[in-house]
């Protein structure tokens, strides 16, 4: 089975659709005014499952503090499905909370450098061994972590470059060899591997040497009683408090012009990350950047600690110390000068976070996205307010969990509402209803320096080897043992591939946990077409073996 994916970039598109005028009246008079998951948000949640023609489902915590008592109204609900049995979502459901993992690698990373009396601006060239020779001197000489974590270094995602099994040495060896798309400290781009190196520094700054993943269990997850929250497949999976969610996502229908997938089909997406490259608990590449579960029931914990600004919601004992949430709540880089939204100010950076005002009120927020799994956490100290969306819809959970979001904040601030869930459909609605293809070859297109058949082979690409496998091989090609299974059985693998034209002249099979295989067209001289798939097995399968063909 290969699931196709949709991405809606929809920051900077429609600004102005709607802006509604502002009626203040928070903090609530009345402590029954505290109240947010009833009959009406109920509905209303209901309605955009159903609208977005969901697959799962998700669950929702909102956490605000009285300003008079300083009591608490702790919410949790589960609405829609939870795993591929029918089981509905609760608040001990767990989901992958993917990038809203990086605030806890940003704090872990600022408890090594308190815990050794180094600064955020340390450079990374006097704690990191071997961090030297990037392509950008100047990054490679002043780089700092505050760099590291806000996103400025001027290297782009390179999303390709790293796998689950990588270790410090192969990060930096990789780091080495990624160019730069802007200058230093100029551009915020989003970085995941800068986040798989701060992941590193507890295990690099302290005497013990921990694992990162055990090190944030033992600072962060066990003083808080975040009992149900781990880095482990295997700990969720076999949780008894709650079930792991399984990631939904919908095939066998044209997202261009079905675009809510009413006629699509409900499948599972195997678990993107059950251990892969972990050794002895320690966790592996993405642990830092993305690898956390997590449950509303948690997380509700956790909103009130970064509320109350590192305390203990019960206890009051600091976690957390101020002086490091301060730094990774603090912009460091500007996302947007501009806010994408009439309702929005300008964005900036931190750690894990970035910071804005929504109506006037200041806010700090994060989404993450891994396969399957989407999640959104928000919350405002002034405003005394937090809230966190888990769901676990691949293709529409970002659009879900924003809706919820700005739909709560308005409900407890009480201004009119603004019809994000409109918003999203009339950007969807807008797609050209036409399949993309790739841009065919212009007519006076050239041959390639040597021929397409004799361009296979294995080559060397972010310092990792790539065999470029001719979908078509001639007759007197050398053709490897997992060329030839990953052409005998393309057409399972990428159904319809071979029908496209012009057909691809190769395929790669790519060791990321993003994408599973790239295929190459030529376009004109040296230079091809390259679209990139992810493609995974039918649970028929039982295993994972990217060839194995769907039942359906």
């Amino acid at each position: 089975m290969i699931l196709v994916f949709t991405f809606l970039l929809f920051s900077h598109l429609f600004p102005s659709l709607v802006q509604s005028n502002v009626v203040f009246n928070y903090p609530p008079e009345s402590p029954d005014s505290l109240k947010i998951l009833g009959e009406d948000l109920d509905a209303f949640i209901e309605y955009l499952l159903d609208s977005w023609g969901t697959p799962g489902g998700l669950s929702v915590a909102v956490v605000q503090q009285d300003p008079k008592t300083g009591t608490w109204t702790t919410e949790t609900k589960g609405y829609g499905i939870a795993t591929r049995d029918g089981a509905k979502v609760d608040e001990h459901s767990l989901f992958a909370i993917g990038s809203n993992s990086k605030l806890f690698a940003a704090i872990a990373a600022g408890l090594a450098l308190t815990n050794q009396s180094l600064s955020w601006e340390t450079k990374i060239a006097q704690i990191v061994p071997d961090w030297d020779n990037l392509v950008d001197p100047y990054a490679t000489k002043e780089a700092t972590v505050i760099d590291l974590m806000s996103h400025r270094t001027g290297i782009p995602a390179h999303d390709f470059s790293y796998e689950f099994e990588n270790n410090l040495s192969d990060t930096l060896r990789i780091l080495k060899v990624l160019k730069p798309s802007a200058s230093f400290r100029t551009t915020w781009q989003y970085n995941n591997i800068q986040y798989t190196l701060l992941s590193y520094l507890p295990t690099l700054l302290l005497p013990s040497h921990p694992s990162f993943i055990s090190f944030v269990r033992e600072r962060i997850f066990v003083p808080l009683g975040l009992v149900s929250t781990t880095y482990s497949y295997e700990e969720a999976r076999t949780n008894t408090k709650g079930s792991l969610a399984d990631g939904f996502t919908k095939t066998d229908f044209n997202p261009w012009e079905d675009p809510f997938a009413v006629n699509g089909t409900r499948r599972v997406w195997p678990y993107w990350d059950q251990g892969k490259g972990q050794k002895e608990g320690g966790g592996n590449a993405l642990s830092g950047p993305g690898g956390i579960i997590s449950s509303a029931h948690d997380l509700t914990v956790w909103l009130k600690t970064l509320i109350l600004g590192g305390a203990h919601p019960e206890t009051g004992e600091e976690v957390i110390p101020s002086a490091v949430l301060n730094v990774v709540s603090t912009g460091h880089s500007i996302m947007n000068g501009i806010g994408p939204w009439p309702e929005m100010g300008p964005r900036v950076y931190g750690g894990g976070l970035y910071r804005s005002t929504y109506r006037g009120l200041e806010f700090l927020t994060h989404d993450g996205g891994v396969p399957g799994f989407r999640s959104g956490v928000f919350f405002s100290p002034s405003g005394r307010l937090g809230i966190a969306v888990l769901t676990n819809d691949e293709r529409v959970g970002q659009i879900l969990h924003q809706t919820i979001i700005w739909r709560i904040v308005e409900q407890v601030i009480g201004s009119e509402y603004t019809d994000w869930n409109g918003r999203y459909h009339e950007i969807v609605e807008t797609v050209p209803k036409v399949l993309p293809k790739p841009q065919a070859p212009p007519t006076t297109s050239k041959p390639p320096t040597l021929p397409v058949a004799e361009l296979a082979g294995v080559y060397e690409g972010y310092k990792k080897r790539l065999e470029l496998c001719a979908v078509s091989p001639t007759s007197s090609s050398v053709v490897s043992s997992n060329c030839d299974t990953l052409v005998t059985n393309l057409n399972k693998t990428i159904p319809g591939i071979l029908s496209r034209e012009p057909p691809p002249d190769f395929i790669i099979s790519v060791p990321s946990p993003w994408v599973t295989h790239v295929a190459l067209t030529h376009y004109d001289g040296n230079v091809f077409n390259g679209s990139a798939f992810s493609s995974v097995a039918d649970l028929v399968c039982h295993s994972l073996p990217f060839f194995c063909a769907s039942t359906k």
